[in-house]
């Protein structure tokens, strides 16, 4: 009989009002840990995607790279770089600079420097070799 008395007092005391409230206080606790603990795996998940977009960049440029180095390591590539940058040429050769064409502005011809030529004016101009 005693331990029906013993397990009556074990139960009253875990049913008590005082214990239920250290649980509940307990569970909330918990509760909101693993929330903050979910937040930072999300955080570190999109930081990932980041990252790993970010890696992707950087070695498709890396490739790029060495592309362009070991064209330049050549010859014809550190010629072509002067080139393109600098405007130069070899001795013997000659710059050919290209003007833009005469351009429509409504009815009439524009020239390159910006005077309005008439229809006639510009025909003639295309057999004269001039204005």
């Amino acid at each position: 009989m005693l331990d029906f008395q013993q397990k009556k007092k074990l139960r009253k005391a875990m049913y008590s009002k005082v214990v239920l409230f250290i649980l509940s206080i307990s569970a909330l606790f918990l509760g909101n840990a693993t929330w903050n603990v979910y937040q930072k795996y999300s955080e570190a998940r999109q930081n990932e995607e980041i990252v790993s977009n970010e890696i992707q960049k950087l070695q498709e440029r890396e490739s790029d790279l060495s592309v362009d180095i070991a064209r330049l390591n050549t010859e014809r590539g550190v010629e072509e770089e002067l080139r393109k940058r600098f405007g130069v040429a070899k001795k013997g050769e000659e710059v050919m600079v290209i003007v833009e064409p005469t351009v429509l502005d409504g009815q009439n011809i524009v020239d390159n420097e910006g005077q309005k030529k008439g229809f006639w004016r510009s025909l003639i101009g295309i057999f004269t070799g001039g204005e």
